[in-house]
């Protein structure tokens, strides 16, 4: 009787062995899952931290884009203001021509009263004139001749001087108006740069943290794999461990008289659990990896502006950019509304503003989502959104679960 009993044993054990499963403890599994976890959090701090990247980086850009438009309102100023400086100049001219052209008539004028006063006698022309007179009818009349002449000539003079020097003080008012704008001009495209560095050194930050992101996202899908590798040969070392307590049992009722029979098959079949290919999403959701968009024939039915905006779709992201030729994020939301007949603000800081609020829970296509007062898109559906992200970019599809939104508007 022990013999059969060792002779089962052995049976049992070849069996379990020609599985090629090597014992696995119930701690692998336990390691696998808490690695698992640590991941998932791990990830789920990398996109909050993603999304505070991408806060900075949409920021800057707005800045920049504030400054592209200032700087482009400022050389229209300069150049309107040289125009009127120019014209200043020419009325200037011409008013120094008409002041020349009085004293060259006033020389005249005292040129014809010389040579109607004859003889001077006290060498003051007007007084030669008058004293030349020939009787007190023609002394009157001198008189009045001379006074009348030396009035309308004094006040003409005075009249051109006066609209010369006014001229004059405007002309220097607009140059100094536009050495201002020269020096604001500077100071803007400084800043500008300054915030364009800036910019560059967030956008460095984020792509690294997305690469991180992705990284992780790597090594989970792998501990997942194995994970599910370890689960199934810990149920079939267990399915087996139970076939082989079976056949001992059934062993030790026998007859020994009998022929032992051991069933040596065994089902490798197991339940093994899917691989979880999700990763965490700092709007608290799983976003499955993949489109998670759903159909963009969906979005364009429920909403026409969702459909014009992805008309647009791969053009490139330009500083204070609002035509087709190039876009920034509130340029592109503006040119898009106005494309269905909707006016809009330039800026996301008047965008902002209009509509009605909508909660996160409630969107639909073609609600506008906001960053702070710094960065629009227009929502696409099945947590997407298109907008114009950052220089180096196009305009594109982008996903809440990597840039969360704070607010959104129901124009």
């Amino acid at each position: 009787m022990q013999l059969k009993k060792i002779f089962i044993s052995v049976i049992a054990f070849g069996t379990v062995s020609s599985l090629g499963v090597s014992p696995v403890s119930a701690d692998t599994v336990s390691e696998k899952n808490s690695q698992i976890e640590v991941k998932k959090i791990e990830s789920n701090s990398l996109l909050k931290q993603i999304n505070e990247a991408q806060s900075k980086v949409a920021q800057l850009n707005n800045k920049v884009s504030d400054k592209v438009v200032a700087i482009s309102d400022a050389k229209t100023k300069i150049k309107d203001t040289n125009t009127q400086i120019n014209s200043l100049g020419k009325k200037i001219s011409s008013k120094k021509v008409e002041i020349s052209k009085r004293k060259d008539n006033l020389k005249d004028q005292v040129r014809s009263l010389q040579a109607a006063s004859n003889n001077s006698v006290t060498g003051n022309t007007f007084l030669d004139f008058v004293l030349g007179s020939s009787s007190l009818s023609d002394l009157i009349g001198r008189s009045m001749t001379v006074n009348k002449l030396n009035s309308a000539s004094q006040s003409t003079l005075k009249s051109v001087e006066k609209a010369t020097k006014e001229l004059d003080d405007l002309k220097a008012a607009k140059t100094s108006k536009k050495e201002q704008l020269v020096a604001t001009t500077k100071q803007l495209e400084s800043d500008r740069d300054a915030l364009v560095s800036l910019k560059q050194d967030a956008q460095k930050s984020s792509d690294d943290l997305s690469k991180q992101l992705e990284d992780h996202k790597s090594e989970l899908s792998k501990l997942q794999s194995e994970l599910t590798v370890a689960m199934a040969a810990s149920k079939a070392q267990a399915d087996n461990a139970a076939k082989a307590k079976e056949a001992e049992k059934a062993s030790s009722s026998a007859s020994s008289d009998n022929v032992v029979a051991v069933n040596t098959g065994s089902s490798n079949s197991g339940s093994s659990s899917a691989v979880d290919t999700s990763y965490p999403s700092s709007s608290g959701v799983s976003v499955q990896s993949g489109n998670a968009g759903g159909s963009n024939a969906s979005h364009q039915s429920a909403s026409g502006v969702v459909g014009i905006a992805a008309q647009y779709i791969g053009v490139p992201y330009v500083w204070g950019g609002s035509t087709p030729a190039g876009f920034d994020c509130s340029g592109l939301v503006q040119y898009v509304f106005n494309q269905a007949g909707i006016s809009l603000p330039r800026t996301t800081y008047g965008q902002i503003n209009v509509g009605t609020p909508v909660s996160m829970s409630a969107l639909q296509p073609g609600d506008l989502l906001f960053w702070g007062n710094y960065h629009v898109g227009i929502y696409a559906g099945g947590g997407r959104y298109i907008h114009a992200p950052a220089p180096g970019q196009n305009v594109t599809y982008g996903s809440m679960a990597y840039f969360t939104p704070d607010s959104a508007r129901r124009v």
